[in-house]
Formats: structure tokens, sequence, C-alpha cells
């Protein structure tokens, strides 16, 4: 190929490029019916001839590669958010599609939505909703590695991508930025939350462990003390007949057990009260700390449960 030969060819794919970046551009503010070969050429000021040069497969061809193009673009400006958190992420989101809706006077939408609102070609549709995948896949990724869990970065994800696109609809149909900055201060709340959610149930989890180590532990103390109450009734009762079971607990310090009077406010079977300041509130009325609660132990399973 000699210099004459290889500057045609430069030539030709800047115009090729001129009118692909063309075709987004009316694809953003007029849809896929006023993205014609006309309104390129006219908006890219490129030679008629190259129409068919370029595109051999006619509008369609075009229309794909103004896709193409769409999707690059996003996925660049997203990549300068990798290893940020996942706020800085949806905040380069938002601010992208902040930036169109300035620039266009909120004349702008996306392209990618424009062709799957109105494209009746599948393969168009398909090329669409790929577009859409990939760029929720990079969104979830970007925060995954921020910290966020696969399925909660894969939610946020989608639900940043539909809010913003709905938003973007909305702005251009009330000609107003409200709805667009109403959606952002949710999104932006929303990730922040999102992203905090990981440490907050670690924070959960390791108090619930320790609940249950705690409970675990009272469980075993009371059995313990249930079965050495158990062993000083045995002896007490084996020498109960040769009248040593008081002199018994004398010697060991055990105080003998009161059984609780029911205060007026008792009926029936009213389960007591908590125990606050050593005495019982509510229900059986208990005359101090050494009286015996016979209704519910502390360390009954059957009652804790």
């Amino acid at each position: 190929m000699d210099a004459d030969q290889g500057g045609a060819a430069k030539a030709g794919g800047g115009v090729r490029a001129r009118m692909v970046a063309g075709a987004v551009r009316l694809l953003a503010t007029k849809g896929v019916e006023g993205t014609s070969f006309a309104e390129v050429l006219a908006a890219t000021n490129s030679p008629r001839g190259s129409i068919y040069h370029h595109f051999p497969g006619g509008k369609p061809e075009l229309l794909h590669a103004a896709l193409d193009l769409a999707s690059e673009r996003g996925l660049a400006a997203m990549e300068a958010t990798r290893g940020q958190p996942a706020v800085a992420v949806v905040q380069r989101f938002l601010d992208l599609w902040g930036e169109l809706l300035d620039r266009s006077r909120l004349r702008a939408g996306c392209a990618v939505v424009a062709v799957s609102v109105a494209a009746a070609d599948v393969d168009l549709l398909d090329h669409a909703g790929t577009i859409f995948r990939t760029w929720t896949e990079r969104l979830t990724e970007l925060c995954a590695a921020a910290g966020m869990s696969p399925e909660s970065a894969r939610r946020l994800a989608v639900t940043v991508i539909a809010a913003t696109e709905g938003a973007v609809a909305l702005c251009r149909a009330e000609r107003s930025r409200e709805p667009f900055e109403d959606v952002s201060v949710t999104l932006l709340s929303l990730s922040g939350h999102a992203a905090a959610l990981p440490q907050v149930a670690r924070r959960v989890r390791q108090g619930l462990v320790q609940a249950r180590e705690g409970a675990d532990h009272a469980v075993d103390a009371g059995d313990r003390e249930n079965a050495e109450d158990r062993g000083a009734g045995d002896d007490e009762q084996q020498l109960a007949p040769f009248g040593l079971g008081a002199l018994m607990r004398r010697q060991q310090g055990v105080q003998p057990a009161r059984v609780a009077e029911p205060g007026q406010g008792h009926v029936g079977h009213q389960r007591p009260g908590p125990v606050r300041g050593g005495r019982q509130q509510g229900g059986a009325q208990f005359r101090g700390v050494g009286d015996v609660d016979l209704l519910r132990c502390p360390y009954d399973r059957h009652a804790a449960d």
C-alpha cells in the first residue's frame, strides 16, 4: 500500500467513525426513526457516496456500529472507578448521564434505550439487551471489587442502571432536571447502605455467636448448680431419718429453701414477672433473694424455649 492509498484508507476510516458518532448523537436525541442516512450525512458533513461504501448492510449496520460505540464509551468511563468505594462507582455512572443532560439541555437520552423501545429488528433488540447486560456485569464487578457481595453488587447494578435510565427519560419529558436529582440522591444513599451491609452483617453474626456462647455458658452453669442441688437433696434425704439433715445443711452453709407465698396479685397459674433488685415484679411476690421460684427456673431449658 502506497502513501496515497494509506491516506485514503485513513480518511475513509475517519469518515466512518464520524458517521457512527453522529448516529449515536441522533439516536440519543431523535431516536431510531430520526437516525436516517440523510440526517447522519447532514450532521457529520459526510459525502453521500460513503453510505454504502462504509455500511453495505444499510441502516441496521450503522445502528449496530452506533450501539457498539455507545457501549464502549460507557465501559471506558466506568473503568476509572475500579478499586474505589461503591458510592464512587455509582457517582461516576450518574455523572455521565448528568453531563449528557446538561450538554444537551435535557434533549438527549440514552442511544441504547432509543433502540430498545423503537427498533423492530430482533437483532438490534438483542444487541441492546447484550449491552445492558454488559453494563450490569461491569458495575457488578466494580461494586464487588469495592467489598460488596456478588449478589448485592448485582442487585445494586441493576437498580442503578434502571433508575438512571428512567430518570433521564423523565427529565426529557418534563424538561426538568429534578427527577434526575431525586434519583441521584436515592441511589447514592442506597449504594452507601448496600456497601455497609457486609460489615453490619459481620457484626451481627459476631454478636449472635457471642450471645449463643453466653447462653451455653449460662446453661452449663445452671446444669452444674442443679446437679449440686440434687446431690445435696439426696444426701439430706438419706440423713433425714437420723435427724442429721439440718445439721448437714448448717455445716455446709446451705440455707433451707423457702417456698414463696403468693401475694394478693397472684391468680391461678400466673407466671412471675422479672426479678428486679432481688424481688419479683408482678405475679407472686417473693420476700427476698433467698426465696425459691418453683414456677420457673432461670436455667430451665423448657422455660427458656
